[in-house]
């Protein structure tokens, strides 16, 4: 579901929410009732009015427009029926395996994987790990191919958006505890183009009044991050100038477009397994990752690459494709 996108892949806005945003909703989940509230999902009508909540969506919705062809997000907003959402709140060490985003009661009751049109990660905070993308929607065959990927690091105040069929999770921090506080806090935001089978209205209670906000949201432009492939170490690099070394990853980046399988694979990749737990199926997916530079993260490294997915091996007794 790549339609409204200018590449099949995610975008990736820095200082989308003001600061005064940020801390309202790091206050209101700090409330333990509150904080059980927003962990289950509920539904907000597309013109509707919710306070804090409908300000945010303001902000994102400037961001992600900005980051899109021109009025490409404009004409599809106008196709959305309403954004189900809800918080998490995660220690840094604690990881989320992936999945998809889906409507869950059609999916158990009716075994139907719908997916929203678009999915938006708002940090909260930053800390914890990044969010895994993986370019993989719920109906492709899995085996031994090149796809792309994406890492978003929580940075207070970013967004991250997404085509709502793909695969995702959350990487644990490297070192960091499950136990103890949770510190990683996410607003997610699902815009979807067709009724839930079942939604649970947001309550006038669970929202606070809109705050007044010093500086607009985008303190920075944002950016729309396109296909490209990183040159992962000074070994990879080509002899020459700035210039030079630009046009042999532009090369690199041509050569994925049009054949995945023809990007060397890269010495330093690392081969990990991450769970995946979904209604219909349940297993371990191998990926080949690049290495994952933890100590960038302060500095909000993101990146969008190419991985290899290897294989997912099915837990017995799941069914899936």
């Amino acid at each position: 579901m790549t339609d409204g996108f200018m590449v099949p892949a995610p975008i990736i806005c820095p200082d989308v929410l003001p600061n005064a945003i940020v801390e309202a909703w790091r206050e209101l989940l700090a409330d333990d009732e509150a904080a059980q509230q927003w962990k289950c999902y509920h539904w907000l009508e597309r013109d509707a009015s919710a306070g804090l909540l409908s300000q945010t969506i303001d902000c994102v919705k400037a961001a992600v427009a900005a980051a899109m062809q021109p009025g490409v997000f404009s004409a599809e907003w106008e196709s959305v029926l309403g954004i189900e959402t809800w918080a998490q709140l995660r220690s840094a060490g604690s990881p989320l395996h992936l999945h998809w985003d889906v409507d869950e009661v059609r999916g158990r009751d009716l075994d139907e994987t719908a997916c929203p049109w678009m999915s938006i990660v708002c940090y909260l905070a930053s800390d914890g790990g990044p969010t895994l993308v993986v370019g993989q929607k719920p109906d492709d065959t899995w085996g031994r191919r090149r796809v792309h990927h994406a890492l978003s690091w929580p940075n207070a105040g970013s967004v991250l958006a997404m085509p709502g069929d793909r695969l995702h999770g959350v990487l644990a921090e490297f070192g960091a505890s499950t136990a103890g506080d949770p510190v990683r806090f996410t607003l997610i935001l699902n815009l979807w183009k067709e009724p839930l089978a079942h939604s649970r209205p947001i309550l006038s209670n669970m929202v606070p009044d809109a705050v007044p906000v010093s500086a607009p949201g985008m303190e920075l432009p944002p950016r729309a991050m396109t296909t490209i492939v990183a040159l992962l170490n000074e070994d990879d690099l080509v002899e020459g100038t700035e210039a030079e070394q630009a046009a042999e990853a532009s090369s690199l980046a041509a050569a994925f477009a049009s054949s995945p399988a023809a990007v060397p694979a890269v010495a330093s990749f690392e081969t990990r397994g991450v769970w995946l737990g979904m209604f219909d199926r349940k297993g371990v997916v191998e990926l080949r990752l690049p290495p994952i530079d933890y100590d960038a993260r302060g500095a909000g490294a993101d990146m969008i690459e190419w991985c290899d997915l290897v294989s997912f091996e099915q837990e017995e007794g799941s069914a899936g494709t």
